[in-house]
């Protein structure tokens, strides 16, 4: 498996474009972000951190999606560099009788990619907006 910290091999056929690309993108970090594919999940689970939801489970109840389409989702957002984590203190989880919880926060890139999430968003209602109500079936 490609790691994300550098650039796809070049496939001769696609030279051209891979070179521009890499030209493009100055470091890592640009490298990391551009290589996050905005679906409208991830842009769903973005919007939900930016605002203010830190553990994964209450982004799971914000977004009303399962935690195994949410927390896949966050492990891509921050590998992509848009978001970070941390485990909370053993000792504050284990006084309050639960396991640690490991909390998101936004980082400088992912408030730079939130209104390309929003357009994602704004996109997706748009289109289900326009689809015809579902008809009664007929026995």
């Amino acid at each position: 498996m490609r790691s994300l910290k550098e650039p796809p091999p070049l496939k001769p056929a696609n030279v051209a474009s891979r070179i521009t690309l890499c030209r493009k993108l100055q470091s890592k970090q640009e490298w990391r972000v551009a290589s996050v594919r905005m679906t409208q999940i991830t842009a769903l689970v973005l919007r939900v951190v930016a605002a203010g939801h830190r553990y994964g489970f209450d982004v799971m109840e914000a977004c009303g999606l399962p935690s195994g389409t949410v927390y896949p989702a966050l492990r891509r957002l921050e590998k992509a560099g848009l978001l970070k984590s941390r485990w909370e203190a053993a000792a504050g989880a284990h006084a309050a009788g639960r396991p640690r919880r490991r909390t998101y926060q936004m980082t400088a890139a992912g408030r730079d990619a939130l209104p390309d999430a929003e357009r994602k968003l704004s996109e997706v209602r748009r289109l289900l907006g326009e689809l015809p109500p579902p008809e009664a079936k007929r026995a």
